[in-house]
């Protein structure tokens, strides 16, 4: 398919055809403005406008300015699946010519790279995907002028055929593999086998996936970047092929990791074992995916040190050879998190050049010192939201600064959005990749103004004034590395006496901004109603203003509860006790009306990921799902336990509130003076659950 033909097609699709016949696309062959990446609009032929750009993504970047400023429509799938993003204003236009332009608009960037996603986004948001989320997703990430895209779909392929090369069988190596809720950290080198093995149709499913998925990226002009090798093995490698040479990794958060291949220096057994393995990798890979990569993501040793003796110089030194030996002029793409890219790695590069690093968490601390002393490539990346907790979330003006970033950093290249699940703020994502193509920090407070009008079809003060206090607060709040945002609700959290300070093992409960500014916020929109209540985004964002607001309740609730036990008064904790269970009803039918927001939703997709999957696979990957967002892990550790919780209807009534239910069962009976009742061990408990549910 042409670009241009890719590009009609997506016009279509948000638009409509009708409407979408008005728009000319024309792609300027070479960079005729040289500082970057550019699009231009302008009036044509009556009823027409036309986009002219450098690229395909700079055309659908000016696609997307067209649609936000001359035509108030707001493209919203990830927010807003129900619709895959159709919000207002098509219907409109297909009665009448195109808005015009007027004067010409010329836009263009300064970042090479707009990047997108977290390993984490495909198990905690996209896990279960199928081509049906897929294509709006893709439609978006080209409206937002994303080139750079990161891609693990149907990887574990190259995975399996490389260790039946070794010795494996087919069996064998599915079992080593992860299921589809915890692929992500397999290739992040963390985990193996958890929630596996994968069944034969998945493969074949997935492979399929991918090259549909590679075909529309490629005629929009994205690059995908794929994963690379890392040397991560079996730890029974060497009983397969005695070649072998492993390490082992000892265990991530309780959980065991794969083993790594040893590394030598150049020239040695280990060096040439290494290469070996490596280059049948890449040729794997290139024999599944039609050799279309060009960037490659691994981090050797992702959270976690190497073993005592590990030369790490001759690692990346390694990694790199190899990589290039098979693609002379690949891009290997780093991680940046926890420190993991340090001035010793880069300077072992044989290319350093040829390195890209991704800075995960910039908004909150950048971490791009050993990039700027080594002249390595870097990306400014947001973050945001921390295993796909529900919460508002994200320092607005921190990101309206971006277009400053690169006067002040010599080696930046680019921005991208690295949320580890798609449930952040769409205020955030939006002003994220718009502010590409500004070339000077973007006044947050008018261009909310004009979001809040695109999003819910017209301008209301109300509705503006309820972002405004968002603005003050929850979306302009000091952070600091050790927040990983959103502020978690104590109703998610494990049942305690004391109230507890987070819900996950590193997150947080306590607010760092005024609670009343989200009180005002509901109040706010709620006057709005009568306006905007028919547009499906005014009430997604109702739901989620108000479910921050009982996040700050339940907080004030559950220290009623402590107070009211600690003085042993049995009627006022009763009391307390039974407004702490009728909120948590309340968010729970809140959330019932919206789609995204139903764990129903994540388990049926879990049912029907596979379209003839049959009932072990299907009680498999449902047991995947709900462990992902209760126990976390499927085996024996308790120490991720809740990292992944949501807030969502049948999770908050099922699991949440039948746990707190014990626990104000147990301190009602101690305060009757009916002796001790001890809470149970709640990872059991959590086991026990989820395999009630699967078994449903």
């Amino acid at each position: 398919m042409s670009t241009i033909q890719a590009l009609n097609d997506l016009a279509a699709r948000v638009l409509g055809p009708g409407p979408a016949g008005g728009i000319r696309f024309h792609l300027r062959s070479g960079n005729v403005h040289e500082d970057g990446d550019w699009f231009s609009l302008e009036d044509g032929d009556p009823g027409q406008v036309v986009i002219a750009g450098n690229t395909g993504i700079s055309l659908a970047a000016g696609l997307r300015w067209y649609l936000a400023y001359r035509m108030n429509i707001s493209f919203d799938p990830v927010f807003l699946p129900s619709t895959h993003g159709a919000l207002h204003g098509a219907a409109t236009v297909a009665d009448g010519p195109l808005p015009p332009v007027g004067e010409r608009v010329l836009r263009q960037t300064p970042f090479t790279y707009r990047y997108a996603l977290n390993y984490c986004t495909y198990s905690y948001s996209m896990a279960f995907w199928t081509w049906r989320e897929y294509e709006p997703f893709l439609d978006w990430l080209a409206l937002n002028g994303v080139n750079l895209v990161l891609d693990i779909v149907g990887q574990e392929e190259v995975v399996r055929r490389l260790l039946m090369r070794h010795g494996y069988t087919d069996e064998e190596a599915r079992r080593y593999l992860p299921g589809p809720a915890y692929l992500a950290w397999f290739h992040m080198v963390n985990l193996c086998s958890t929630g596996g093995p994968l069944p034969a149709s998945w493969f074949v499913d997935r492979l399929e996936l991918a090259r549909r998925i590679h075909a529309r990226m490629a005629a929009f002009g994205m690059e995908p970047v794929m994963p690379g090798f890392s040397g991560a093995v079996p730890a029974d490698l060497p009983q397969h092929d005695p070649r072998a040479r492993v390490l082992n990794l000892g265990d991530w958060f309780g959980i065991t990791r794969p083993a790594m291949l040893e590394v030598g220096a150049e020239g040695t057994a280990a060096d040439a074992y290494f290469s070996q393995m490596a280059h049948a990798y890449y040729d794997i890979q290139d024999d599944l995916f039609g050799g279309i990569a060009r960037h490659y993501s691994v981090d050797p040793y992702h959270e976690g040190k190497p073993p005592a003796g590990v030369n790490i110089a001759q690692v990346y030194q390694a990694v790199q050879r190899a990589m290039l030996a098979h693609r002379p002029g690949a891009t290997w793409v780093m991680q940046q998190w926890e420190g993991n890219v340090t001035d010793e790695k880069l300077a072992s590069l044989v290319e350093p050049q040829r390195a890209l690093v991704l800075d995960l968490h910039s908004e909150v601390q950048t971490e791009e010192g050993p990039t700027e002393r080594a002249g390595v490539p870097w990306i400014w990346c947001e973050l945001g939201n921390f295993g796909g907790r529900r919460g508002i979330t994200g320092p607005l003006d921190v990101v309206a600064r971006v277009p400053e970033l690169p006067g002040r950093h010599p080696h930046l290249c680019g921005i991208g959005l690295t949320a580890e699940a798609l449930e952040g703020s769409p205020a955030v994502f939006d002003l994220l990749f718009e502010t590409a193509w500004h070339n000077a920090a973007v006044d947050v407070r008018g261009w909310l103004r004009a979001w809040c009008t695109r999003r819910y079809g017209a301008a209301n003060e109300h509705a503006i004034a309820a972002w405004g206090s968002l603005l003050r607060g929850v979306l302009h709040a000091p952070r600091t590395p050790r927040d990983q945002e959103p502020v978690e609700s104590v109703a998610c959290a494990v049942p305690s006496i004391d109230p507890p300070a987070k819900v996950s093992p590193v997150g947080h409960c306590d607010a760092d901004y005024d609670p009343a500014d989200v009180e005002h916020a509901v109040d706010e929109m709620r006057r709005a109603e009568d306006a905007l209540g028919n547009t499906e985004a005014f009430r997604c964002d109702l739901i989620d203003i108000q479910c921050q607001m009982l996040t700050d309740r339940a907080r004030s609730l559950q220290r009623e509860m402590e107070h009211a036990y600690g003085a042993g008064d049995l009627n006022a904790y009763r009391d307390a006790a039974a407004r702490f269970l009728e909120l948590i009803d309340q968010q729970d039918a809140l959330l019932a009306g919206e789609e995204r927001s139903r764990l129903a939703r994540w388990t049926e997709r879990a049912r029907t990921v596979l379209p003839d999957i049959d009932g072990e696979t299907e009680r498999l990957f449902v047991l995947n799902a709900l462990s992902q967002v209760t126990t976390w892990d499927m085996g024996g550790s308790a120490t991720l336990m809740d990292y992944s919780n949501r807030q969502w209807n049948g999770l908050l009534s099922g699991y949440y509130r039948a746990r707190w239910s014990v626990h104000i069962a147990n301190r009602t009976a101690e305060l009757e003076g009916r002796g001790p009742h001890p809470d149970p061990d709640w990872f059991a408990w959590g086991q026990a659950w989820v395999r009630r549910q699967a078994s449903l």
